[in-house]
């Protein structure tokens, strides 16, 4: 059984638990014995390693969701920084709203998000506000916001692998001031849980709160025209524009 679990089970070809079962069962009467109960086979594969079952079936992307976790930290967990100020997250993400503008009622569409976070503090350094996708615009401003507020950068700025983190007149700023850029592995997630985390609680906790909200979005066979986002922005169109507020239109 343990054979036919690890050499025909766990493999790309991704078989069945009774598939795998049959021709254990069919190899056990060829040569005369007792071949274990279906049931008894699927308790087997379920008491293997679930990450190095999950890697053979389905390589390591589909494995990452079985590693082991930091469910607390010890003397010997990995160090995310010493001192406010040294270690840095960027990140961008769509928010779950569709706004309107206030003066022609046109639909602006979705807004993009980009924030920079302490990593030892998990304190919000700089936050940015956008209709337009992420671009190197969008990381030079973050970086012109937090020295605003604060008056200096981050020692490391980690990123993903986005193309607006490695254009040159982001480098380039990053050379200037003697930031070090640091690279996110690809395909794992939990490294940017500084910034994911905090994506995710505004929206649940902000976002979704506000009229304008795609959370019905999701299903999309149950949206009707009387509740589409796009048709109930969140922006008053009966009031003006508070002075010295503008809207791209």
């Amino acid at each position: 059984m343990e054979e036919f679990i690890s050499k025909d089970y766990e493999t790309l070809k991704q078989k069945s638990k009774l598939s795998s079962w049959a021709l254990l069962k069919a190899k056990c009467e060829e040569r005369n014995l007792t071949a274990p109960t279906y049931k008894t086979f699927c308790i087997q594969t379920r008491q293997r390693p679930a990450f190095e079952q999950t890697m053979k079936r389905k390589g390591s992307r589909a494995a990452y969701a079985h590693a082991p976790l930091y469910l607390e930290l010890r003397q010997t967990t990995t160090r995310h920084g010493d001192r406010p100020f040294e270690i840095g997250h960027i990140d961008h993400t769509e928010l779950d709203i569709e706004l309107v503008c206030s003066v022609t009622g046109r639909n602006l569409g979705r807004p993009w998000m980009t924030i920079l976070v302490d990593a030892f503090s998990r304190r919000g350094l700089a936050l940015y506000l956008t209709f337009d996708p992420p671009s190197y615009r969008a990381c030079m401003m973050i970086l012109r916001e937090c020295v605003r507020r604060h008056g200096r950068l981050p020692q490391i700025i980690v990123i993903d692998g986005g193309a607006e983190f490695q254009s040159t007149y982001f480098e380039t700023l990053l050379a200037r001031y003697e930031c070090t850029k640091k690279t996110r592995p690809p395909a794992k997630a939990r490294f940017g849980s500084v910034c994911e985390r905090l994506f995710g609680t505004t929206n649940t906790q902000f976002v979704h709160n506000l009229r304008g909200n795609t959370q019905i979005s999701r299903n999309v066979r149950q949206v009707t025209k009387s509740v589409k986002s796009q048709g109930i922005g969140c922006l008053d169109t009966r009031r003006p524009p508070r002075p010295g507020i503008r809207i791209p239109l």
